[in-house]
């Protein structure tokens, strides 16, 4: 055990791991566990503690884990009731003994005598809760000193700003007002997805706005909402352009919304945010009985989301009753930049398209191109002789006269050598006739 223990304080959790000859033991379930202590030396007293079973507490202050050698005690007093060395017995079963020895510091305000001091007031002097003060007597002071007044009519207003200036509240609101001018607030604005969506698109309702109308009419009619609202009603049905951001706070959650009649002539812009906690929820949006929602949502009576972020928006038709829904992926502008290890490198990409060797797995927000001819890919050949052009997937020399060798991870197709080719071979030195007597049988020695 460790730890620093003073007398009298007793705020402490106490855990023992009991060994015998250097490996821990077992406490068998159920097992009668008893703790003692005593100070080391305490004579003539020689008082010892005992905390057992038939103490009312013990089962709050003792506890033990089964088949284990861990004990645990929860603010025994006794264990600090005295100060100096202080020897602690665990007995189990009422036969074995585990002892080990502590200090306690000497608490020594322990068992002083506590005198309450108080002193009689001075007459007419004020109490420390001013009960003895009239109201008014104790404002009218309050204003010959100075005290600022509940409608700080008497504040130095340019003295109140320059105070604030100087607290930390004061210096983060300038840091934020330095950091956060009408440009940056421009930059965001008009990077924000929703805003892209509106602008790029040739919607009648705002026909003949300029980007600063649109911008005010973006920034004045957001709201954000964590059920479903009457959109028909006050302030939603006064906009011509309406962003709804729904909130979704409860896990699997889900919020069914009902746009206006088709006639209202409004542009429902919709984004879902998920709460701190939130990891799916669904945002369905209806349509009146009698109108229907085209676009990429097909031609049907609602339309379901589960993914957060800015999601698209409902534009109201015009020559049949409902809406088209047009999905934030249509009108985000976004740009891939491709290289290989070749140095080849295309800027501003769209779209990306492979040949057959290849399949896309769709796995959520990810997609893994595969190349699916590792075993089975075939390349054009042509026949020299039969001048036919043929697909196969191996080449190989069956007579051996082509090497095929593989040199540096590339196919490399090299001729070898014939053992024999057609010619006059010419021999310079002195040549003997041998076996002459039969010509088919004679050979010459050189």
């Amino acid at each position: 055990m460790s730890g620093k223990f003073l007398q009298g304080n007793n705020r402490y959790v106490l855990t023992l791991e009991i060994t015998e000859d250097g490996y821990p033991i077992t406490i068998p379930a159920g097992s009668e566990v008893t703790i003692k202590c005593k100070k080391v030396n305490d004579n003539p007293n020689n008082e010892i503690f005992v905390l057992d079973k038939n103490n009312p507490d013990f089962a709050s202050k003792v506890s033990f884990v089964p088949d284990s050698n861990v004990i645990t005690i929860d603010k025994w007093a006794a264990m600090i009731k005295k100060s100096g060395a202080i020897l602690l017995g665990i007995e189990i079963g009422g036969i074995y003994t585990y002892t080990v020895q502590y200090m306690v510091d000497e608490n020594r305000m322990l068992n002083g005598t506590e005198i309450q001091h108080s002193e009689t007031p001075i007459a007419d002097f004020a109490k420390t809760d001013l009960s003895n003060v009239p109201d008014i007597a104790f404002l009218d002071k309050s204003k010959l000193a100075g005290l600022m007044q509940n409608d700080m009519a008497n504040v130095d207003i340019d003295k109140l700003n320059e105070k604030f200036k100087n607290t930390d509240s004061g210096k983060e609101l300038k840091r934020l007002m330095e950091n956060t001018t009408p440009q940056a607030l421009e930059k965001w604005l008009t990077q924000d997805p929703a805003f892209i969506a509106l602008a790029n698109r040739n919607i009648p309702s705002i026909a003949g706005l300029t980007p600063d109308k649109i911008k005010a009419l973006f920034y004045a009619n957001r709201y954000e909402e964590v059920n479903a609202v009457d959109l028909t009603q006050d302030p939603f049905n006064k906009p011509t352009t309406l962003l709804m951001v729904y909130q979704m706070n409860n896990e699997g959650g889900t919020i069914k919304q009902v746009l206006p009649p088709y006639t209202s002539n409004q542009i429902i812009m919709v984004e879902m945010l998920f709460a701190e906690g939130v990891t799916s929820a669904t945002l369905e949006i209806d349509v009146v009985d009698g109108e229907h929602l085209e676009g990429n949502a097909g031609k049907a009576n609602e339309i379901s989301f589960t993914e957060q972020g800015y999601l698209g928006y409902f534009m109201p038709l015009q020559n049949t009753a409902g809406y088209e829904f047009v999905s934030h992926h249509e009108t985000l502008i976004t740009g891939l930049v491709l290289k290989d290890n070749k140095g080849n490198v295309s800027l501003g990409v769209n779209d990306i398209s492979f040949d057959d060797n290849f399949v896309l797995e769709d796995s959520g927000k990810t997609v893994n191109v595969k190349f699916t001819g590792a075993d089975n890919a075939k390349l054009p050949f042509i026949d020299g002789q039969l001048n036919q052009e043929f697909m196969a997937t191996k080449v190989q020399s069956i007579d051996k006269s082509i090497r095929i060798a593989n040199v540096g991870g590339e196919a490399d197709l090299s001729a070898n050598p014939p053992l024999s080719s057609e010619g006059i071979m010419a021999v310079l030195g002195s040549d003997q006739l041998y076996n002459s007597k039969y010509s088919k049988s004679a050979f010459l020695l050189r």
